[in-house]
């Protein structure tokens, strides 16, 4: 399988929901049906370092994303059954 990440960092399963969770390289975290091993999301990115999504008055949350964003690795998955 293809997860298209320069590195997979660690999986957790979730048998109560059926689905992997793999922590990626560059704050990418993807959903796997357990099953079918099917794509099934990509979490939305944290925040690039060096930088917040947190603003008075703001009740939506936007994380600016650019060529020379950098992310940090997603090193853990954890999975509260």
């Amino acid at each position: 399988m293809d997860i298209k990440v320069s590195r997979a960092f660690g999986c957790s399963l979730d048998t109560l929901n059926d689905n992997l969770y793999c922590a990626c390289a560059d704050g990418v975290m993807r959903v796997f049906d357990l099953k079918t091993l099917k794509h099934v999301t990509t979490f939305q990115k944290p925040p690039p370092l060096g930088s917040t999504n947190v603003e008075t008055g703001v009740k939506k949350i936007k994380v600016a994303n650019s060529q020379a964003s950098k992310f940090s690795d997603v090193l853990a998955v954890i999975v509260d059954e």
